[in-house]
């Protein structure tokens, strides 16, 4: 299975774009910090990255650049409410994707990158992590 590093730092994004991207069948492994993808990428590197630029302790841009010296062939995403020229995106990202509610933009751009057999949609699996971080931390949505 294809495993995608998540990395947001509100937990009711982070909790939707996971069910959704593992809907369509891939492993999702939630960050919600900076410190959280570098602990997960010590663990391995992903097939891919999907990066907020805007989280709690350090930058995406900061995340990236500790990203490119983990894994430097593992493609990454923007996920992000600021639209970002995508000639300024140093490699290795592979596509600016623009946070709304509507996921189709992002779950396409990570089909582009990651294409999965479809032999059948499974079933929602939820994460313990994520939904323990619900519990623990309650946001509102402050669109970064």
């Amino acid at each position: 299975m294809r495993r995608i590093l998540l990395a947001d730092s509100d937990p009711h994004v982070l909790l939707l774009c996971q069910n959704e991207l593992e809907d369509d069948g891939y492993e999702v492994v939630a960050a919600g910090s900076g410190e959280e993808v570098m602990q997960i990428l010590n663990c391995g590197c992903p097939d891919l990255v999907v990066l907020e630029v805007l989280l709690p302790d350090i930058s995406g841009f900061e995340t990236l650049q500790l990203i490119r010296g983990f894994c430097p062939q593992t493609p990454v995403i923007f996920h992000s409410i600021y639209s970002l020229p995508e000639q300024n995106c140093p490699p290795p990202v592979r596509g600016i994707a623009v946070k709304t509610h509507d996921l189709r933009g992002l779950k396409n751009l990570v089909r582009q990158l990651l294409p999965v057999p479809q032999p059948g949609r499974r079933q929602p699996k939820r994460s313990q992590r994520s939904e323990a971080s619900l519990n623990r931390r309650i946001y509102g949505y402050y669109g970064n």
